[in-house]
C-alpha cells in the first residue's frame, strides 16, 4: 500500500488494474493492457493491485471493485472512476483517450474524491 500510495502522489494520471492471480479473465486483461499502454505511457502511471492482499482490501472496496478485472482512474490520489469487466482493446482506448482529454479540459471532475489510506 505504501508503494501505491507513493505512486499516486501528485497530479498526474494513474490507472490502477486490480486483479487476482485466480481470476484467468485478468490474463487477457493484462495482454491488452500491454499492447495498448505504450500509447499512454507519457500521460498515464499503470499500476496494479492484488485484489487477495487483505490490507488493500478497504481501498479496493472504496474504489467501487465489484468484480474482476477492474480498472481505477486517479488523477492524484483523487479516486475519479472504476471500469469493471473486461473491454475490446479499441473501447480501452477510447476510454483513456476520454479520460485524457476530460482531465485536459475540466481539471479534476467534480466527483473526484480522495483515495482512502
Amino acid at each position: 500500500m505504501e508503494t501505491l500510495d507513493h505512486e499516486l502522489s501528485g497530479n498526474h494520471l494513474s490507472v490502477v488494474h486490480f486483479w487476482a492471480t485466480w481470476n484467468n479473465i485478468d490474463k487477457a486483461m493484462d495482454a491488452d493492457l500491454a499492447a495498448i499502454r505504450v500509447g499512454f505511457d507519457q500521460e498515464i502511471t499503470f499500476l496494479c493491485m492484488d485484489t487477495d492482499r487483505k490490507e488493500a482490501w478497504d481501498f479496493i472496496r472504496a474504489c467501487r471493485v465489484l468484480n474482476l478485472p477492474a480498472l481505477g482512474f486517479f488523477r492524484g490520489r483523487s479516486h475519479v472512476d472504476t471500469l469493471v469487466g473486461l473491454r475490446e482493446r479499441d473501447v480501452l482506448t477510447r476510454k483513456f483517450r476520454d479520460w485524457i482529454n476530460q482531465q485536459k479540459m475540466n481539471g479534476e471532475p467534480d466527483d473526484a474524491r480522495e483515495s482512502p489510506n
